[in-house]
């Protein structure tokens, strides 16, 4: 079984390390990007088994990127966690809607989103159903 390929996409360097830190430690290959631009890129390039996705950023939001990648056919099924510190009423139902498999707050521990990640990818259709989202 090869390892999982995981896009973090976050404008903060420390989110970025924290996460892809841990992921690696679990055997995970991770690609970064820093904003909705270069995830696309990198979505194209390295094609990630999952997404760990960041709201508010500069250039390209993340839920432009959810709105393009759910467009797109080849792009429907990837598995994308919405990962934000956009708590305002409302976000929630924004992300949901433009195409999130799962919504999570920061702050949230890289072990629980990886636990999720793991959910999502066994999700219907990839081996029994993920559990709700928190």
């Amino acid at each position: 079984m090869r390892p999982l390929t995981i896009l973090v996409v976050d404008d903060v360097a420390d989110t970025c390390r924290m996460y892809a830190g841990y992921f690696r430690f679990v055997g995970a290959n991770v690609v970064i990007a820093t904003d909705g631009v270069e995830a696309l890129d990198a979505i194209r390039r390295h094609h990630p088994d999952a997404v760990l996705l960041d709201l508010a950023m500069p250039r390209m939001t993340g839920l432009e990127l959810l709105t393009r990648l759910r467009r797109d056919p080849q792009h429907r099924e990837l598995p994308i966690v919405a990962l934000t510190g956009q708590v305002g009423e409302g976000q929630q139902e924004l992300a949901l809607a433009a195409g999130a498999d799962l919504y999570l707050t920061k702050p949230c521990l890289p072990h629980v989103v990886f636990n999720f990640i793991v959910q999502l990818l066994r999700g219907p259709g990839r081996g029994g159903p993920p559990q709700q989202s928190v």
